[in-house]
């Protein structure tokens, strides 16, 4: 599911448009740009809004700036205030994927705006990571993160990726001899996802419901996946 960052520097949000939102994408609030920018620092995201009466005021920029960083200087942005200013639109006429409406906000043309942005998303969020089927052989598996839902340990210096949209099926195991933490810094992977279990990675924005008591996550398309006490507190419900 798509993430978006809404920065709403102490202005009200609509209910019923973040009620609207929160059926097609995963939504992170930020009261103020500098807790957007700790929200960036531990999840990616697809697209940021910032509702501000002065969208050039110095923490914006440091938001900015650290969103390029995090990210990619293609990151989406929406900025929403009751109308744009000079410097803003200096800079919305010549930065690809920043875009503008006005407040109050029109629920529909605000819709359009972030679909248009999440086109621009995906075409930057390409990140992939590459596999050896077996120990010595030269042919590597590609895969995007977003169709990922977890990876297993599933039998003694071997994992198992489980994965939709893939032209090698949804499940294929690869040669992997060290711990599954390796795996999440040799592939820099470390924000999507967390380990779950000894035996278990699990993509973040996959997971749905998680049970503290039982010690185990449902993911998007319902499996249940194991955890234990040392592990379960790295995950949030969606």
């Amino acid at each position: 599911m798509e993430r978006i960052l809404i920065i709403k520097n102490n202005h009200d949000l609509d209910v019923e448009l973040q009620r609207q939102l929160e059926e097609s994408y995963q939504i992170h609030l930020a009261k103020d740009a500098f807790e957007g920018q700790t929200i960036i620092n531990k999840n990616y995201i697809d697209v940021s809004i910032i509702i501000s009466d002065n969208h050039i005021e110095e923490d914006t920029w440091s938001f900015i700036k650290m969103l390029h960083v995090e990210q990619s200087e293609l990151s989406p942005i929406i900025f929403i205030s009751n109308e744009v200013s000079k410097e803003l639109q200096a800079h919305l006429c010549v930065t690809y994927g920043w875009f503008f409406t006005s407040s109050p906000i029109e629920h529909e043309i605000l819709m359009e705006i972030i679909s248009k942005a999440m086109e621009i998303a995906q075409v930057i969020n390409e990140k992939s990571i590459r596999l050896k089927k077996k120990k010595g052989h030269s042919f590597a598996y590609k895969y995007k993160l977003k169709d990922i839902s977890r990876i297993e340990r599933s039998r003694d210096r071997t994992i198992k990726i489980y994965a939709s949209n893939s032209f090698y099926g949804e499940e294929l195991e690869f040669f992997y001899p060290f711990p599954l933490q390796e795996f999440l810094v040799e592939h820099g992977i470390e924000k999507e996802f967390k380990q779950a279990h000894q035996s278990w990675l699990v993509n973040v924005s996959h997971v749905r419901k998680i049970f503290l008591t039982d010690l185990k996550l449902i993911l998007a398309d319902g499996t249940v996946v194991p955890s234990s006490r040392k592990f379960i507190g790295q995950f949030k419900e969606k």
